[in-house]
């Protein structure tokens, strides 16, 4: 009993807050393996990652899943030249207007709404444009930017297939009319868009 009392004390840490000690225990065996297996599997990772130049890291996965979607949106899409007829072609198809939206939420809602609405931007959804005369142009202004810089050129930043399928589906919006920001003196309003049999 005295033996295991002292034991006990020996066991004890230096530690003391106000009359609660500690105890010397060892670590669990599986706490320490996990422990050290995670250093060495970090260390194995780093170096894969290094030597794959990244492609291993979900970085490099977002690159390969885009040049796989890329890859299958020609293969659906063909070449496209940025035409009139391109345009007209792509805002016929709900499928190519779908791919569109996806990419106008990401670049475009910020400033002409979820809808096109108009938030700073103009509101997409009236007949009334500022630098747009043409179909045309809307492809135009998405890709060269206007207004000074405050719409940004996507030339840099956007494949010209995804220029096209976004100012298809902008185009797609006029006509709807959504309550939103009111035009300027500056817009004016456009004869309508051709129409796909007319060309």
């Amino acid at each position: 009993m005295a033996e295991d009392k002292k034991k006990e004390i020996d066991n004890l840490t230096d530690h003391n807050y106000d009359g609660i000690m500690e105890y010397d225990n060892p670590l669990p065996g599986w706490w320490v393996w996990l422990f050290w297996g995670t250093i060495v599997f970090s260390i194995i990772y780093f170096f894969i990652v290094t030597m794959a130049q990244g492609e291993l890291s979900p970085l490099g996965e977002l690159r390969r899943e885009k040049a796989m979607w890329q890859e299958r949106k020609l293969a659906v899409l063909g070449e496209m030249a940025p035409s009139e007829e391109t345009m007209l072609r792509l805002m016929s198809e709900p499928a190519m207007l779908e791919q569109g939206r996806s990419l106008y939420v990401g670049k475009c809602a910020v400033c002409h709404g979820q809808n096109g609405e108009g938030i700073v931007g103009p509101n997409l959804t009236d007949d009334r444009y500022r630098n747009v005369k043409t179909l045309m142009d809307v492809f135009k202004v998405v890709k060269d930017g206007a207004g000074g810089g405050s719409m940004p050129a996507w030339k840099t930043q956007m494949m010209e297939s995804d220029m096209l399928l976004v100012s298809a589906y902008t185009a797609s919006l006029r006509g709807e009319d959504l309550p939103g920001k009111t035009p300027e003196a500056a817009d004016v309003e456009i004869a309508p868009w051709p129409k796909a049999e007319e060309k």
